[in-house]
């Protein structure tokens, strides 16, 4: 009987395919790429938000030589018999309807425990918007038992030949990292814990798939930054040095603000030259546009937002948010002037605030002055800083920690030359 339910499990995903190519078309994302991979391998707990039975269709065929069981309840087990068929073809889990039988539990830690991958959706029901149902924190003790990393999930749903399905991959969380034992309230704190990553992944998600890789809008913007790649890094030789230690800076991804010291109008270019794989929007000053209409048109093309030194620009401030909410990046220069002293100056609060406002993390880059132009230009990257909450006593101590992060990127320049 087993070689039966294998046969229509496999014969299932392969004819299958054509379907999952029209209707479950994705896109899949990662929350920590440099932590990550799409493969998990050994026994795991994917732990998912739930839009609809589509979500496990999607699944089955993400994971193609993977067999995930799902764990069920027993009114959806029952619910035909070909849901019936293709549920013990997938080796799924079935939860009793007696709230006092537990033995599923016991059943995922045994599979887990010898190397089999699990997804459990712990909302129970299927959410019709995108506020998150609360939490079932079963998953967490299974997870804790079994000593299996739980993989968050999160998909928008979207199932149609029109739209595009969006899913990310959280980074794997083992819950004895977290807590030292499996009392209750630990188990909640884990599962709300969990909660709160599926959610910030799905507003990572919505910016992110805001933004495609190929936008009509934007391909101006996309073809001058690979030509000022091609052309400009062979006068630069910008040369990276990243001293981040939770990623690597090619694979950041998402809404990011940049902040970086500025010694000179090249500025600009260079930093559009380290990070050539991101749309890098930037903020110039109104001085920099004059009254010119080809160069504000220029300039705009390439991502540029205008301000104003004089007063506070709303404006701009609401084209910077926009960007950031689209899952872009945004290059700011806190000194708010080109400072041709090797120290850096002191700062605006301006790249605090718009951080805060739109939760992004904030990237410091220290760029090095060249002696003569022949030199290799050093750019130096830091740690990302985790975004601020909108409160101005934060937005300013987090504004003086920018300044330390890029003036500490300095020293270690300096030191480097030094040695």
């Amino acid at each position: 009987m087993q070689f039966f339910y294998t046969l229509i499990y496999w014969v299932a995903k392969i004819t299958g395919l054509p379907y999952d190519w029209l209707f479950y078309t994705r896109k899949v994302y990662f929350e920590n790429r440099t932590k990550q991979k799409k493969r998990v391998k050994g026994g795991a707990l994917f732990v998912s938000n739930h839009h609809s039975s589509k979500d496990f269709i999607s699944l089955y065929f993400m994971y193609f030589f993977k067999r995930i069981r799902p764990v069920v309840g027993e009114q959806v087990f029952h619910q035909n018999a070909i849901t019936t068929l293709m549920l013990k073809a997938s080796k799924a889990i079935k939860v009793s309807s007696n709230p006092l039988d537990v033995s599923y539990i016991n059943e995922c830690v045994r599979l887990l425990k010898k190397g089999k991958k699990i997804v459990i959706y712990p909302e129970a029901h299927y959410a019709l918007t995108d506020e998150l149902l609360p939490f079932n924190p079963s998953f967490v003790k299974i997870a804790y038992d079994a000593d299996v990393p739980i993989v968050p999930l999160y998909t928008d749903g979207q199932y149609s030949i029109k739209k595009r399905n969006h899913v990310m991959v959280g980074v794997p969380l083992y819950v004895k990292d977290v807590v030292e034992d499996d009392s209750k309230e630990n188990i909640i704190k884990v599962s709300e814990m969990v909660k709160e990553r599926i959610q910030k992944m799905q507003i990572t998600t919505k910016k992110r798939a805001k933004t495609p890789l190929f936008y009509g809008k934007l391909f101006l913007m996309d073809l001058a930054r690979i030509w000022e790649h091609t052309h400009f890094s062979i006068f630069y030789r910008v040369k990276v040095h990243d001293l981040g230690v939770s990623h690597k800076f090619s694979k950041i991804e998402g809404n990011v603000v940049i902040a970086s010291n500025h010694t000179s109008f090249k500025d600009p270019t260079i930093i559009m030259s380290t990070f050539w794989r991101r749309r890098v929007h930037m903020l110039i000053a109104d001085v920099v546009y004059g009254n010119k209409k080809l160069r504000t048109w220029a300039l705009n093309t390439l991502g540029g937002i205008k301000i104003s030194r004089e007063t506070n620009d709303l404006k701009a401030l609401s084209r910077c948010v926009e960007v950031l909410n689209s899952g872009r990046a945004l290059l700011v220069f806190p000194e708010g002037h080109i400072n041709r002293d090797e120290n850096v100056d002191a700062f605006k609060n301006g790249a605090s605030m718009i951080a805060a406002r739109t939760a992004s993390p904030i990237l410091p880059v220290y760029i090095k002055p060249r002696k003569h132009w022949y030199n290799r230009t050093h750019v130096y990257v830091g740690e990302m800083i985790t975004a601020p909450k909108f409160n101005m006593n934060v937005i300013n101590e987090n504004g003086e920690l920018i300044r330390e992060a890029i003036s500490s990127l300095e020293k270690e320049a300096n030191s480097i030359v030094k040695k």
